[in-house]
């Protein structure tokens, strides 16, 4: 049987409307906490805490807003979920204006605008917090895993003494072939190992078989033009459930200059993920995939109907067995 980690990074949006509290965070985390309860599964969700503290340290309503996230967390812990560490360091510059986050200053966006003292100082203050939640559920529980804000690992030497000094071993920010060169979303893992999971020490494209960390790559598949006219075939057809529960927009990280015929034709390699996408060709890439071990990427903020329905279906399957990382 395949084990297949379903994580979620749970956040709001960055864009101009970053979405309410309740849509595009609690209503969508309550719909999967009810769809793995009835499958009994479990799945890892990788929380922003900047997000968190920034709303405790703001009105009183994002204050209340904050408790009904931690809320939330406790909730996730104690039906067996996993809650890892989430940093998206661009929170230290948002704005509260008229109960509204101002994300216009961007140029903290990555970890790497900051010291490596700085770096260690955020690592150890949101395993602290994410701790504190959990354990008021497990007394014993320990952060072990984190996901890079915008998948933005590299180079990995500079958060190497963040992942040393907070004991995290694991690290799930990768996904082979991806690549992005935008303003703020840098990342290129074309030379990462292509394996479902692999040791490494000073660089994360580099394999360590006696390195310190390990790597749970975020699984990914060719999405090439059949696949395209199936989901937008799928689209057309059930397009009422492809709405988002999230009520925000996402960041532009900047312009994609290619052609929209040459798009539409050439194969890209995409992230696994539950949303936008046809529930039988995700079971089918699971099914035909020839590893024993699968990471798939969401976000609560971005679940549709759909994607409860792909989710359903895997968790339904005796195919499977969804684990948290």
């Amino acid at each position: 049987m395949k084990k297949v980690h379903i994580t979620f990074d749970y956040e709001l949006f960055f864009g101009s409307n970053p979405g309410t509290v309740e849509n595009s965070i609690i209503k969508p985390t309550e719909l999967l906490i009810q769809l793995f309860k009835k499958h009994d599964s479990t799945a890892t969700f990788f929380i922003d805490y900047l997000m968190i503290v920034k709303m405790q340290n703001s009105s009183e309503k994002m204050k209340r807003e904050s408790e009904r996230i931690i809320e939330q967390l406790c909730r996730l812990v104690e039906l067996g979920h996993r809650i890892e560490l989430h940093i998206h360091p661009h929170w230290l510059d948002a704005k509260l204006v008229n109960d509204k986050w101002d994300f216009s200053e961007m140029s903290r966006y990555r970890l790497h605008s900051f010291t490596e003292s700085e770096i260690i100082t955020l690592f150890k203050e949101g395993k602290i917090f994410l701790e504190r939640i959990a354990q008021r559920v497990v007394n014993d529980y320990t952060i072990r895993c984190f996901r890079a804000g915008g998948w933005c690992i590299q180079p990995f030497s500079k958060l190497k003494s963040a992942f040393k000094s907070t004991g995290i071993v694991i690290d799930s920010s990768v996904s082979f072939g991806a690549v992005s060169n935008s303003k703020n979303l840098k990342f290129d893992f074309t030379k990462i190992p292509n394996k479902e999971l692999y040791h490494f020490e000073e660089d994360v494209e580099i394999e360590d078989v006696n390195g310190d960390f390990i790597e749970i790559p975020i699984s990914y598949y060719n999405h090439g033009f059949i696949y395209r006219m199936v989901n937008q075939i799928d689209k057309i057809f059930y397009s009422s459930r492809y709405s988002k529960f999230g009520d925000g927009s996402h960041i532009g990280y900047g312009a994609d200059n290619e052609p929209s015929k040459k798009r539409i034709f050439n194969s890209e390699q995409r992230m696994l993920s539950i949303d936008g996408i046809r529930p039988s060709l995700l079971l089918n890439i699971l099914k035909k995939s020839k590893r024993d071990r699968l990471v798939i990427i969401s976000h609560p903020k971005d679940i549709t109907v759909r994607s409860l329905d792909t989710l359903n279906q895997i968790c339904a399957s005796k195919k499977f067995e969804l684990t948290s990382l």
